[in-house]
Order: structure tokens, then C-alpha cells, then sequence
């Protein structure tokens, strides 16, 4: 190929073209969308002029509290969702069965309990792990016995409850594993 075939004119030109800045091009064209309320409160988008409602401002947008991270962010969120049953048990107007939203206080209770001697050092993660497991395993042991029991109508309701365990307990043991190897 000849050095001359392309004038320096066209090189110019797709050299201007390949220095393009598309970014900017784009900006200028700006996007039609409007942010609306309706009368009841509610929000919603519109590709231009807001016909339920009046128009909105634009959302605004609160950070995020950073949550550390592993067992110390499990925890921390566990202790909120006890605090959230709490006021749901105190709530007069509450639908929830007492019995059951205190059954589910407790046991978030231990886990949290849990959870905090681990991070103190008193107790190994793998101790907890052990436990839990020693849980779920007696969990599916008795759910096991209902299915099997001779009153049981339906024995295939327990399971996709049992299949749940025996996932969980899978679960644990690989973790198990991968801590002593």
C-alpha cells in the first residue's frame, strides 16, 4: 500500500471523528423523564409532564450506616430484629401470635448470645457451628418421626421442611471441613 493513498484531509477528518467525544454529545441532549407525585402521596416516574400528580424533586438519597462486616454485622442485624419483634409484641394492634413472635425473641436471643461469646474470644466459631448442627439434627430427627408416625395424614408435608435441614447441616459440614483442612 502507497504512503499517499489517503489525502491529509481525510486523515484529518477520521482522525477528528475518532477524537469524538460521545460523552459530551450525550449531554447535551438531555434526558426527558420527570420525577411526580400523586395526591395521595405516592411517587412515580414519566418520560416528560406529570399528568396525576404534581412534579417532585429529585429523591433524595440518605448514606447508608456502614455495617461491619462477618459475625459482628450478624450480629449487630440480629439484635435489631429482636428489637423489631419486641415492638412488635408490644404492639396492641398486632395480628402476630404472641406464643410464636416470644418463641422466635428466644431463639434469636441464644443466637445473639451466641454469636457475642464468639466474638469475645470465649468461645470458637467452630463450637458454634458444632452446636447449631447438634440442632438441626435433632430438629430433623423429630420431624422425621412425625412424617413417620402412624396419625400423620400427609407425610409428604415434612419434606421440603427436611430436605431444608439436611441442606443446612450439608452446609455446615462443608464449612466444618474447610476450617480443620
Amino acid at each position: 500500500m502507497r504512503k499517499d493513498h489517503f489525502t491529509d484531509e481525510a486523515l484529518a477528518a477520521a482522525k477528528a471523528l475518532a477524537r469524538l467525544d460521545y460523552a459530551e454529545e450525550a449531554s447535551a441532549e438531555a434526558l426527558d423523564f420527570a420525577r411526580c407525585q400523586r395526591p395521595d402521596g405516592s411517587f412515580y416516574g414519566t418520560s416528560g409532564q406529570c399528568r396525576m400528580g404534581t412534579p417532585a424533586g429529585a429523591k433524595e438519597v440518605t448514606p447508608s450506616k456502614k455495617k461491619s462486616g462477618g459475625m459482628a454485622g450478624a450480629k449487630t442485624a440480629t439484635d435489631e430484629r429482636i428489637g423489631r419483634l419486641d415492638d412488635r409484641l408490644m404492639d396492641p394492634n398486632s395480628k402476630a401470635d404472641p406464643s410464636k413472635v416470644s418463641a422466635k425473641i428466644d431463639k434469636l436471643e441464644k443466637k445473639s448470645k451466641r454469636m457475642g461469646r464468639v466474638l469475645a474470644g470465649k468461645e470458637a466459631p467452630t463450637a458454634m457451628l458444632k452446636k447449631t448442627r447438634e440442632t438441626l439434627l435433632s430438629r430433623l430427627g423429630d420431624l422425621e418421626d412425625k412424617q413417620m408416625s402412624p396419625g400423620t395424614r400427609d407425610p409428604g408435608k415434612f419434606s421440603d421442611e427436611i430436605d431444608r435441614l439436611e441442606r443446612k447441616i450439608q452446609k455446615i459440614d462443608g464449612v466444618l471441613k474447610r476450617v480443620k483442612g
